[in-house]
């Protein structure tokens, strides 16, 4: 079956704008363009999903972020501790902690972590932890980098291949936006078209929607 690399998506971005065959660009600056849009895909439509183990230690309560980590996914994480005993953690924002627990940055509200949050790159449990244990976090992650001229797009899964070519439509945006306004436009629009269908076909996979549990295999990908 064919399908797109990133060889084939450079071709179709100087068709897209219209530059000659064999014509001279900046590949590294269209490579950085072409792995931003598939990043804005990924976060955008939860398409990718990971879950990572972090060992919690007795009075340390920030942590760092997986170095894919693209955003928090909807199903909850959880921690448990050396007992054995699992608990399900709310993710809650600052403010919102702040209101329910004033003065939750002390270090001295400790016991066992009942929320989570994520900003500037470090996860931080509340309160802090009493016990040591493990943290399991699912979330969404930024697929591999394209780096070769054969290397496929999405992590090369075979059903995500279709959308592919709203990286080019994304990078043509970008060189066109300041000479051709209204072709960028066009080619803006084509590429949040795709984002929507890749966002609607992958949360209307069952396991995908929120409430539906199934067990699954922590993902893994390959290059």
């Amino acid at each position: 079956m064919a399908e797109w690399t990133v060889g084939k998506l450079l071709d179709h971005v100087q068709e897209l704008l219209a530059e000659p065959v064999g014509g001279f660009y900046n590949i590294s600056t269209r490579l950085d363009q072409l792995n931003q849009a598939q990043r804005e895909l990924a976060h955008e439509s939860r398409a990718f999903v990971g879950s990572a183990n972090t060992t919690v230690v007795i009075g340390t309560r920030d942590y760092a972020l997986p170095a894919d980590f693209l955003s928090l996914y909807w199903e909850a994480p959880y921690f448990v501790d050396t007992a054995g005993q699992r608990s399900t953690l709310e993710v809650i924002d600052p403010g919102l902690l702040a209101t329910r627990f004033p003065h939750w940055q002390d270090l001295t509200h400790a016991g066992t972590p009942t929320h989570l949050l994520v900003r500037n790159g470090t996860l931080t449990l509340y309160p802090t932890p009493t016990s040591g244990g493990t943290l399991t976090l699912p979330y969404v992650l930024e697929p591999a980098e394209l780096v070769e001229m054969d290397d496929v797009p999405f992590d090369a899964l075979p059903h995500y291949n279709r959308f592919a070519p709203a990286l080019a439509y994304r990078v043509a945006f970008i060189n066109s936006v300041a000479r051709a306004p209204q072709l960028a436009s066009m080619y803006r629009d084509l590429f949040e078209r795709q984002e929507r269908l890749m966002r609607h076909y992958a949360r209307s996979n069952p396991q995908s929607k929120p409430g539906v549990r199934v067990p699954r295999r922590e993902y893994t990908r390959g290059r």
